[in-house]
């Protein structure tokens, strides 16, 4: 039997995995591209998610049960449906590997510089094993925990900030017209489509019979990650300016080290870390998931431990051959903008597109 997640499972987990950890890279692109008015590009840049999650949730009522992979095979043929599900599977493999290294090169570089990257690596393996191999009810009950804490930290970081906030920084508003804006979306579109390949694998978990609750619980997803991502990226830039926004590879975590609570406590990016560590397990168990689901598709696999162990061991063996540093972040921002982008952009409109084509012609 499928398990089912309720609807508010379903908004929480979509806000969780839409946010990610985006709020660590999301300012130092949209800086760099963008300047001061990078805060502009974010709503635009999330909106796109709904269109394209609601052509995925349209499925639903023709196709129940199945994901996105499933229906690409009746709608384009075997063979093509199975290119599709070949590359999805490959991309989530090479990306959740990604996410484990970027997630090794924080704790490293931040609170635990002597551990040796193997170590870290195995550990947020472990943590994302646990959570996969307990089931995707269980990861959105997670998601039910790790999110309120990730806003808490992202509060807190707002809050005791105020004080260093420079409001000429923000000023003038669009200098340079909107094009520098323009740019920044598209980099924003990335973050989006990451999930809706997560929301592809996940439609017969999400329950039937709610479409319209599920299409609020969407939009809402996405307008709550957008400000959210947007209030980061205003807060920064108030307080670095767009230049040192620019040059700085995670901003929240520097910031965290400039904190100082009444002249007595002070360097608590350690604290925010451990608010964070949720949002970090989270994307990555959301990205594993869609390894296993592309891999079942493809060769029938059955759950297996030994075969959440062969990936795993995989994947710290590529995580752990990862450059640090700024490496890290330069290869996940290609992989995102000339891997995930042009196929998510391309494939759920064309199957939305034919399987409305078909439907309309076998009703003549």
């Amino acid at each position: 039997m499928i398990e089912r997640i309720s609807y508010h499972q379903f908004m929480i987990l979509s806000s969780g995995v839409l946010l990610g950890t985006g709020f660590f890279a999301i300012v130092q692109i949209l800086a760099g591209v963008a300047g001061r008015d990078g805060w502009w590009s974010v709503m635009p840049g999330y909106l796109i998610t709904i269109p394209w999650g609601l052509m995925i949730l349209s499925f639903m009522q023709n196709y129940p049960g199945q994901n996105l992979l499933q229906i690409s095979e009746k709608v384009f043929g075997k063979w093509v449906g199975k290119a599709i599900a070949f590359y999805y599977t490959l991309l989530a493999g090479y990306l959740t590997a990604m996410y484990v290294a970027r997630g090794v090169d924080t704790y490293k570089r931040m609170i635990i510089p002597l551990m040796p990257e193997s170590v870290l690596a195995l550990g947020i393996l472990v943590l994302v094993i646990a959570l996969a191999w307990a089931g995707i009810e269980v990861l959105a009950r997670f998601s039910e925990f790790s999110f309120p804490l990730v806003l808490l930290g992202l509060l807190l970081t707002l809050v005791l900030s105020i004080p260093r906030f420079e409001w000429d920084e923000f000023y003038p508003v669009l200098a340079n017209g909107f094009k520098p804006v323009l740019m920044g979306t598209y980099k924003v579109v990335p973050f989006s489509m990451e999930y809706i390949l997560f929301l592809a694998g996940l439609l017969p978990f999400i329950p039937t019979g709610e479409k319209a609750r599920l299409k609020s619980g969407l939009w809402r997803a996405v307008i709550l990650v957008a400000t959210i991502q947007t209030v980061v990226t205003v807060m920064e830039i108030l307080i670095f300016g767009p230049t040192e926004a620019a040059r700085l590879n995670i901003g929240l975590l520097s910031l965290g080290k400039m904190i100082d609570i009444a002249k007595t406590i002070s360097g608590i990016e350690s604290v925010f870390l451990g608010l964070w560590l949720g949002a970090i397990i989270l994307k990555t168990t959301a990205v594993f998931f869609i390894i296993i689901w592309g891999l079942q598709y493809l060769f029938g696999l059955k759950k297996s431990f030994w075969l959440y162990i062969g990936i795993s061991l995989i994947l710290l063996v590529i995580a752990v051959l990862q450059r640090g540093g700024s490496q890290v972040f330069l290869e996940l921002g290609i992989l995102d903008e000339y891997f995930v982008l042009p196929f998510t952009l391309a494939w759920i409109p064309l199957l939305w597109l034919v399987e409305r084509w078909r439907r309309r012609g076998s009703r003549k």
